[in-house]
């Protein structure tokens, strides 16, 4: 699989689990919201419709932050995941608690009643997270590896002459000896010499 297809095939798996924890989270919060004994809410909420879809959204954002920091290490990676999860919360509980004061008009509790809000969601957030990076190893591990690449000898010499454009003078008459002593595609050896030169018989008289 090429690397193109692969980055929309991880594209596309994002998008998908962006939109079922849309829809998870939404249909969670409304039956919880509905079934709460001390003030129940309704089923329909502008409020919950939003948030849940920025949540939705956030998600697609951090796992591509995630997937395209070019890193070996894993470990910067994760750093921008967190970088973008942890503005993109705030962001989330700053609109909650900005809709409640000034839509809602409800200013008791509404700190921590919208923070109780975000830190369970985040549950949620968290396992789509964990499902999407188990997805794509475990697609990678499965995946056959790709057979190398013929090279061609023009594209090999246009890299070596680039490569020995910089060396001194004495290096590129070192490297075009060596190269003289390869004869019938039989290799130098870089400790003993040419392979191919005339070897001594040992007299045996």
């Amino acid at each position: 699989m090429s690397a193109t297809r692969r980055i929309r095939h991880n594209r596309q798996l994002a998008l998908t689990i962006g939109v079922v924890l849309l829809v998870a989270t939404y249909l969670v919060f409304s039956i919880r919201a509905v079934l709460d004994p001390a003030t129940p809410g309704d089923l329909l909420s502008l409020k919950r419709l939003i948030a849940t879809a920025a949540g939705s959204g956030l998600f697609v954002l951090a796992v591509a932050a995630a997937t395209q920091t070019q890193a070996r290490r894993w470990t910067k990676r994760v750093r921008a995941l967190l970088l973008v999860s942890v503005l993109g919360m705030a962001a989330l509980l700053a609109f909650r608690i900005g809709y409640d004061l000034l839509i809602e008009n409800r200013a008791e509790a509404v700190i921590a009643r919208n923070a109780r809000w975000v830190l369970a969601w985040l549950g949620y957030f968290a396992a789509a997270i964990g499902g999407y990076f188990a997805i794509t190893f475990i697609k990678q591990a499965v995946r056959p590896e790709p057979a190398a690449a013929a090279f061609d000898r023009g594209e090999v010499a246009k890299v070596l002459i680039a490569e020995v454009s910089d060396w001194a003078p004495e290096e590129r008459r070192a490297l075009i000896a060596r190269l003289s002593c390869i004869r019938d595609y039989e290799e130098a050896d870089p400790l003993v010499g040419c392979l191919d030169a005339p070897q001594q018989q040992p007299d045996i008289r």
